[in-house]
């Protein structure tokens, strides 16, 4: 009798943890070309661009990475986002309104945007960049928060933050001469297969998306 009540306990502990882990589906992050990117993915971001302000230039790598609302129907999103790796520089999330301020420049700080408003079948960029002064690596994990939205007496938006387990992914940003040395998330994985988006396999990256097979089992994506 114990045996089958200590089982039936067991079995509703897991089912409560799977139920738990399971992904809520109202957002997805995307990339460039809408293509789905799966929770718990690794993106590498590797593409230097030179920004120049009059007299003032700087550089930037952008994670290229988008959010997209896969219902039929309007509601609030934001993201949690935790400064993971700075080499030097500093990093920006200027998701779904704001930009975070003084965010990207100490490992480990990690900020809750506010909530704003994407309509039904709605992309919008997730705007994070890291701002390198030399060569090296930046990361961050960002995870989308879900929000119910309703509307006050004067009629402005009310957000109110729903319990459920969203998406969430790696950017890993790399600033190198050859943009991948420094692919692997680990001191022992190592990069020993490229394809492209369709499942090709390739001899060395090219330019654009490159799905990277690691030594460790892992699967990442890699913008060149």
């Amino acid at each position: 009798m114990n045996f089958i009540k200590s089982t039936f306990i067991i079995a509703a502990a897991m089912s409560a943890a799977s139920a738990y882990a399971q992904v809520d589906r109202t957002f997805a992050f995307v990339d460039k070309d809408g293509k789905e990117i799966e929770n718990g993915s690794t993106v590498i971001a590797n593409q230097v661009h030179t920004i120049k302000e009059g007299n003032y230039s700087y550089e930037e790598i952008s994670s290229d990475v988008y959010v997209k609302n896969l219902t039929t129907d309007e509601w609030g999103v934001g993201v949690t986002v935790t400064l993971d790796k700075l080499d030097n520089g500093a990093a920006q999330c200027c998701f779904p309104t704001q930009c975070l301020p003084d965010w990207g420049e100490v490992v480990g700080g990690t900020v809750k945007t506010d909530a704003g408003i994407m309509k039904a079948d709605e992309t919008k960029s997730l705007q994070t960049e890291w701002f390198p002064e030399k060569d090296g690596e930046a990361e961050a994990t960002v995870k989308i928060n879900v929000y119910k939205v309703t509307t006050n007496k004067i009629g402005l938006p009310v957000y109110k933050e729903l319990n459920v387990n969203g998406p969430s992914i790696t950017i890993h940003f790399i600033k190198s001469a050859n943009g991948i040395s420094s692919v692997n998330t680990s001191t022992t994985a190592k990069a020993i297969a490229y394809y492209t988006a369709d499942g090709k396999r390739i001899s060395a990256p090219q330019k654009g998306l490159n799905i990277v097979k690691m030594s460790d089992g892992r699967t990442v994506k890699m913008v060149k």
